[in-house]
């Protein structure tokens, strides 16, 4: 339930987040609780993925882990962590000012992504009009 994911930390970013590159689908919208900060613990993702329901609410759709890259340089790749037998995609430079170099896994459990359960985008998630960051 959304709102036991908010007492619980994560707090919802406004704005729906999708693919402005590749155009390959959408997260949904972000809630973060950056104490789960390079968590491997699968009961603690940093990141939860909602969508709009349709009926004025959101809906848990996937999750997210991160974890900081040592050494923070994008050649190398000797800590690259693995989860459920997956290796996290990386290193990546910050989504945003101040992010460190990192790695990221998502899991799409409650929408199912038709490009793979650990793809980064789901196209079967979408940002309504007016939803996303301008």
């Amino acid at each position: 339930m959304h709102a036991n994911a908010v007492a619980a930390g994560y707090v919802p970013d406004k704005f729906c987040v999708f693919d402005r590159v590749g155009r390959t689908g959408a997260l949904g919208y972000p809630h973060f609780n950056h104490t789960y900060d390079n968590s491997v613990d699968p009961t603690k993702p940093a990141a939860l993925y909602y969508e709009d329901d349709g009926r004025g609410g959101k809906r848990l759709v996937g999750v997210q882990w991160l974890v900081y890259d040592r050494d923070q340089k994008l050649t190398t790749d000797d800590d690259r962590p693995t989860m459920f037998g997956t290796a996290f995609k990386g290193p990546k430079p910050g989504n945003f000012p101040g992010q460190p170099v990192h790695y990221a896994l998502h899991l799409w459990l409650w929408k199912k992504n038709p490009r793979g359960l650990h793809e980064t985008f789901n196209p079967a998630v979408a940002c309504l009009p007016g939803t996303t960051r301008p």
